[in-house]
């Protein structure tokens, strides 16, 4: 296996040491040598967690990196040693300083090592941080082979005066992406010190109960089909509460003047007295009133109540989320404070809702802002223009609360360029003054496709230090992990990253990778050429071939997904796409992706065979109404499934398939239409009864409009198929218009007299230049 670059210069620079041991300095340490060692490990507190996880990492690294075994002694008398913690040598020592929560230090001083630091983690963080600096030791991936050890003959260190703290006080990894308990220590010796799923809460500073967002009716229930996260209840009786039916009042009213289940009404004096009296049970009973307790928004966008007390209460605070916000300073000045260990959080989210903070002077010290930037341009950075108004936001709200933790939103899906915005953007959420961070990737990370791994080291990496070498550290881990391939690699991830700074136009995380634009037919074959290439140079390193041919994956994903427009432009493809699948399906075995987390890896392979089944069918000729057209532009679109629809295999379609959902209300129009997710306009087509074309495929225009980066033809009232069609606007013409055809056929009692249920289904999208 190829050194990396970054230990290689350790390992010469040792060595150079070693063969002029003459011109070594007085203070330098000789730590090891041919598998022996005089040094041995006296530790502050053996026996605690991390008292005793400091003295075995040390000793097993130390070991595995220079073949000496350090033994453990109760006192520092005779001999040379390795201090960790606060050990009366140490003090003796080191007096007058007093580490700070998480603080590193590491001195030399009279041919003894001392490691200590702050709190439960410092001195931990000290081993790690020797190991690192002093020995070269990464702990780039928690999986087979992520580990780098360097070996060291002899072990040379200079005299030491380090002194490190965390940039970030608080640094979480979603548990969603830490599925493994045995991950833990992974996260822990790269100084996460935020995770819900470690084995024991002692990983954690500051321990998160629940889910940390969208809880309003984990609390105040309307039904018992509500989306809820799941609370668990002392007294049973409490789990199965619902309101909505006795209490409407306590929820939402529209413009119309009636209620609805969309969130909660905070004008209502009741349903505030209840909201508190259960929101106390969960911080009374859970680990002794100790933990943060999320009370947030549900995933709903638009006001939270159009009453007049909580229109009173927007203007009070002088924004939107003002009814929310009252209600929290009332709870955290209130029954909280009989918790002293407790806190509640909130989210900052969604412009129309939470992100711009209240008009007050200080929030309570016990109220967490989980600051959720969801409405912003992900391929653009905080300082960008797009993003502007967001950063200035967030350091309203650091001036308004002592804790506030970034919820960040890395692009979802496909191989991008997002390090350097993610770099970046982390350095300016320090200098804006958060303190936490909470950052959010998307379902390629649970099983790693697409740079998973790399960018989840240097993440980490930057929650300790935002300001570091992030093309030296890109450029170190691709050496470990890619091998031979790995200056291609790097210049690879550069392509990526310049195409994401040169994409003009506004795109969310939401938006698909065909909306990045970077997977054209000719960028298609270039990628599978380059990768052809790297498994080629990396043939004889077992660790990065197989690393470059899980790399690919998300290339081949890409291929599959774009595979009618790849044999329209080059029919020699035609007849290729089931090799590309078979492969991709071997890989996520082969390479060990599929067992990270095998119902995504499921998930996404079930996705792609929805795209191959597709992927080279010639679709049925259009009607004669558009067969005629040619002196403008058409594009013809294949639906997009959800979790709401069935794909059927139809004859009549044009693709031969199509996907299917129930009409509850057949009596009533059926609703479809456009969204212009810029404009934040609803353009609705409601169709008559009368009007449906019943038991056959036809197209219902949906109107002529302007196309922007984010918009979108919706089907059935709860959208529950449609079509994204960002990816074809042009923002050199935003003027451009389109007239929008959906195909629908309308089946059931209701429609054409078969049996069984009411469905609507679509086969296809149609988008034709206006005149």
């Amino acid at each position: 296996m190829k050194l990396p670059d970054f230990c290689l210069k350790n390992v010469f620079g040792l060595l150079a040491l070693g063969l002029c041991f003459a011109d070594l300095s007085g203070r330098d340490l000789v730590l090891a040598e041919n598998g022996k060692t005089a040094y041995s490990i006296v530790a502050a507190d053996p026996d605690s967690i991390f008292g005793k996880m400091a003295v075995d990492d040390l000793k097993y690294f130390f070991r595995a990196s220079t073949g000496a075994e350090l033994p453990v002694s109760r006192t520092g008398t005779g001999g040379r040693h390795i201090y960790l913690g606060m050990t009366p040598e140490t003090r003796k020592f080191f007096r007058g300083i007093e580490p700070r929560d998480q603080e590193l230090f590491i001195r030399t001083h009279d041919g003894n090592l001392y490691i200590f630091g702050g709190g439960k983690f410092g001195t931990l963080y000290g081993v790690y941080e020797f190991l690192e600096t002093q020995l070269g030791i990464r702990w780039f991936t928690p999986y087979e082979n992520g580990t780098w050890i360097p070996k060291h003959e002899k072990l040379i260190i200079p005299e030491l005066n380090i002194r490190s703290a965390p940039v970030f006080q608080y640094r979480y990894q979603p548990n969603w992406y830490v599925q493994a308990p045995d991950k833990a220590k992974f996260y822990l010796r790269n100084r996460i010190n935020e995770n819900q799923n470690a084995p024991s809460r002692e990983y954690s500073t500051l321990p998160l109960e629940y889910a940390q967002c969208h809880t309003f009716f984990s609390y105040i229930r309307p039904d018992m089909n509500a989306h809820v996260w799941e609370l668990q209840w002392p007294d049973p009786s409490e789990k199965s509460r619902t309101y909505f039916k006795d209490h409407p009042e306590y929820f939402s009213m529209g413009a119309d003047g009636k209620r609805f289940p969309g969130q909660l009404c905070f004008s209502s004096r009741e349903m505030r007295k209840e909201l508190s009296r259960r929101l106390e049970i969960q911080v009374a009973s859970r680990n002794g009133g100790k933990g943060v307790f999320n009370f947030s928004a549900q995933d709903v966008p638009g006001p939270f109540c159009c009453c007049g007390g909580c229109k009173a209460l927007e203007k009070k605070y002088a924004c939107s989320g003002g009814p929310l916000f009252d209600y929290l300073i009332e709870a955290c000045n209130g029954f909280m404070t009989k918790y002293p260990e407790a806190m509640l959080s909130t989210l900052a989210y969604r412009k129309n809702q939470t992100e711009f903070p209240p008009n007050v002077e200080k929030l309570p010290d016990n109220l967490l802002i989980i600051f959720a930037p969801i409405d912003d341009d992900v391929t653009k950075t905080l300082d960008h223009s797009n993003n502007i108004g967001t950063y200035e936001n967030l350091k309203k709200w650091t001036k308004l609360s002592k804790n506030v933790w970034i919820w960040y939103y890395v692009y979802y899906g496909g191989p991008c360029g997002v390090a350097g915005r993610m770099m970046k953007d982390t350095a300016l959420f320090r200098e804006a003054g958060a303190n936490g961070t909470f950052y959010e990737f998307n379902n390629d990370f649970k099983v790693g496709l697409n740079f998973a791994d790399l960018n989840t080291w240097l993440v980490m990496k930057s929650y300790w230090d935002p300001r570091l070498d992030a093309k030296k550290k890109i450029r170190e881990f691709c050496d470990f992990y890619y091998g031979s391939a790995s200056g291609e690699v790097v210049a690879w991830l550069a392509d990526l990253e310049k195409h994401r700074m040169g994409i003009r136009n506004y795109l969310l995380w939401s938006d698909g990778s065909a909306s990045w634009g970077y997977y054209t037919p000719e960028k298609n074959i270039e990628v599978q050429k380059m990768f052809d290439k790297w498994e080629a140079m990396t043939a004889r390193e077992p660790m990065a071939n197989r690393n470059i041919k899980a790399l690919r994956i998300g290339s081949d994903i890409e291929l599959i997904k774009s595979y009618p427009e790849m044999i329209g432009k080059y029919p020699a493809y035609k007849s290729g796409s089931k090799a590309v699948y078979e492969r991709i399906e071997v890989r996520m075995k082969e390479t060990g992706l599929e067992k990270r987390n095998p119902a995504v890896a499921n998930l996404i392979l079930k996705g792609l065979k929805d795209s191959l089944t597709v992927a080279e069918v010639i679709p049925l000729p259009l009607p004669e109404q558009f067969g005629s057209i040619t002196d403008r532009k058409v594009i013809r679109l294949f639906p997009q499934k959800s979790r709401l629809t069935v794909q059927n295999e139809m004859k009549d379609a044009a693709y031969g398939l199509a996907f299917g959902v129930e009409v509850e209300t057949p009596e009533k129009p059926f609703n479809c239409g456009f969204y212009d997710g810029v404009a934040k306009k609803f353009f609705h087509l409601d169709i008559p009864p009368r009007d449906l074309k019943k038991g056959t495929f036809a197209f219902y225009k949906i109107g002529t409009h302007k196309l922007s980066s984010i918009c979108r033809i919706w089907v059935h009232p709860s959208w529950a198929t449609g079509c994204d069609l960002g990816r074809f606007f042009d923002i050199d013409k935003p003027d451009k218009r389109w007239d929008m055809y959906v195909s629908l056929k309308f089946t059931g009692p209701a429609y054409n007299g078969t049996t069984g249920k009411n469905r609507v289904y679509i086969d296809q999208l149609l988008l034709i230049e206006a005149k």
